[in-house]
């Protein structure tokens, strides 16, 4: 069933638009897990994710706000699967991105608890090359 299901979402990845993004992928853990995004048990997990990218106002001085609702389930090796939504909200600039990232997962069997995560913080990279 499992199999089926990433098929479907890779498919439906293909053929989107680009404001959708499908991620359908297996996750490594290299060291003890201590967020959201890393595995809690276990060496790894399949996951699957569906993200849409809002751009929540016009380009204003070289910079874009934008939303991206994200929701996705982790399947890990060694223990439940659980789901999880995040938000993020990124003002877009040529070098950095200023961005906000709330994420809650949770599951519902004994011992699984609801956990919150809230980040903020700045990224940087560099602009295209001339004539891209």
């Amino acid at each position: 069933m499992r199999k089926v299901m990433l098929l479907v979402l890779l498919l439906l990845g293909l053929a989107s638009a680009q404001a959708w993004d499908f991620e359908v992928g297996r996750a490594y853990q290299a060291a003890e897990a201590t967020t959201l995004d890393e595995v809690a048990a276990g060496p790894g997990a399949w996951y699957a994710m569906a993200r849409y990218n809002i751009p929540a106002t016009s380009e204003v001085l070289g910079a874009q706000l934008w939303l991206l609702p994200e929701v996705g389930v982790w399947v890990p090796d060694s223990e439940a699967y659980y789901g999880y939504a995040r938000l993020q909200m990124l003002i877009d600039q040529t070098f950095g991105t200023l961005f906000a990232d709330a994420r809650a997962r949770w599951g519902d069997w004994p011992g699984q608890t609801t956990r919150l995560e809230l980040r903020f913080g700045l990224r940087f990279g560099l602009p295209p090359a001339q004539g891209e």
